[in-house]
């Protein structure tokens, strides 16, 4: 995973795959980032980079509040 730093200080972390026009992926708040993107990886990769996000206080996000 990558990581980005807000002007806040806030780390969140992401995962860039994928080869094309930019598409950002945020899971939804009952799943997780891995296993929530696993189906549609294969459809996104071959046409978008795809930036998929990690809410804040899953995957290696710094904050666990919201």
């Amino acid at each position: 995973m990558q990581h980005i730093t807000s002007s806040t200080h806030v780390t969140v972390s992401y995962s860039k795959y994928g080869i094309g026009l930019p598409l950002v992926l945020v899971h939804g708040c009952f799943s997780d980032h891995n296993t929530n993107r696993e189906f549609v990886k294969p459809l996104f990769e071959q046409q978008f980079t795809v930036y998929a996000i990690a809410h804040r206080g899953r995957g290696e996000c710094e904050c666990s509040c919201w």
